[in-house]
């Protein structure tokens, strides 16, 4: 559907521009990926939580539980936003005060974007930090119950 997938070709394109910009990045296979990496990218094949550590940062276009790991760790993050998922905007304002964010064009020149993108991140003094995104991942009570989330959703209140 809708803000949930590219073309082969058109995500394979994107990613190729990427890893020119930034040839030092390592592609983190999907553990159940049946696609192969575009052929001279350095690759990990190790659970993410596995090799977290080894990495100085965390760059991702996709949000999904890789990068909820991502956000959630200690690791600078750069997350380049290509259209693959609609964030609620509260949820996006604190992504932002998380990580680098860039919002990709693909009507655009995407390697000056990429380049703009890292060059931000690089020249800038901030201290990354994941204290806006503990509020999604530390429960409030002393119990929790998805069946009490179910209900509010159910209820008129927004999810997410």
């Amino acid at each position: 559907g809708p803000f949930h997938i590219y073309e082969d070709a058109v995500y394979q394109k994107w990613q190729s521009l990427l890893f020119e910009v930034f040839p030092r990045l390592s592609m983190k296979v999907h553990p159940k990926s049946k696609s192969k990496p575009l052929p001279g990218l350095l690759t990990e094949q190790r659970q993410l939580e596995e090799c977290l550590a080894d990495y100085d940062l965390l760059v991702f276009d996709y949000f999904a539980t890789g990068a909820v790991l991502a956000t959630m760790s200690d690791k600078p993050v750069i997350y380049f936003d290509i259209g693959l998922r609609r964030l609620a905007p509260e949820f996006l304002q604190d992504l932002r005060s998380r990580c680098e964010y860039a919002k990709i064009d693909f009507s655009a020149d995407i390697r000056k974007q990429c380049s703009n993108a890292i060059e931000k991140f690089w020249s800038s003094n901030r201290e990354w930090s994941n204290s806006k995104i503990a509020r999604y991942s530390l429960c409030e009570k002393e119990s929790f119950h998805w069946s009490e989330l179910l209900k509010a959703g159910s209820a008129g209140s927004s999810l997410f």
